[in-house]
């Protein structure tokens, strides 16, 4: 986890809903949760009609996100076994992330070239060290990227 981002740690229910809130995501938007362990965002996105995407290496919690997928039925979610640094996130509106510190720089300059200006970044715990957040609650950081970043 230490190579790739960050360890397994789940968000509790009022940080979801504080990451969701501060995006102002939008029915219909994409939001892609980069790290997405047991599914958790990605679930509480679609609820709110967002299309979600959840990028997780583990197969154990790629299991285990897609069989409570399945188990309460969620819609409009894909969870994809994969590499958050082999993903493209072009097209999402919205990325959410914990990640821990030491990446942030080349997790910046990963979604500087492939989102495009307007695209919300939500970063749980960890901020960027030379960004400033638009807006925060508490540890979750709002960025917004701007056709100057």
């Amino acid at each position: 986890a230490f190579r790739t981002g960050a360890p397994f740690w789940p968000s509790n229910k009022q940080t979801v809903a504080k990451m969701l809130a501060l995006a102002e995501a939008k029915e219909g938007q994409l939001l892609i949760d980069l790290g997405s362990g047991d599914g958790r965002i990605v679930r509480a996105a679609a609820k709110l009609g967002l299309r979600a995407i959840g990028v997780e290496m583990n197969p154990f919690f790629v299991w285990w996100s897609r069989l409570r997928l399945w188990l309460y039925r969620v819609g409009r979610v894909q969870i994809v076994r994969g590499d958050l640094w082999k993903t493209d996130v072009g097209e999402a509106d919205i990325v959410t992330i914990y990640f821990i510190y030491p990446k942030m720089i080349q997790l910046r300059d990963k979604l500087r070239r492939e989102m495009k200006p307007g695209s919300k970044i939500i970063s749980n715990k960890f901020t960027f060290p030379d960004w400033i957040p638009e807006a925060n609650d508490g540890k979750v950081y709002l960025y917004v990227l701007h056709s100057d970043r």
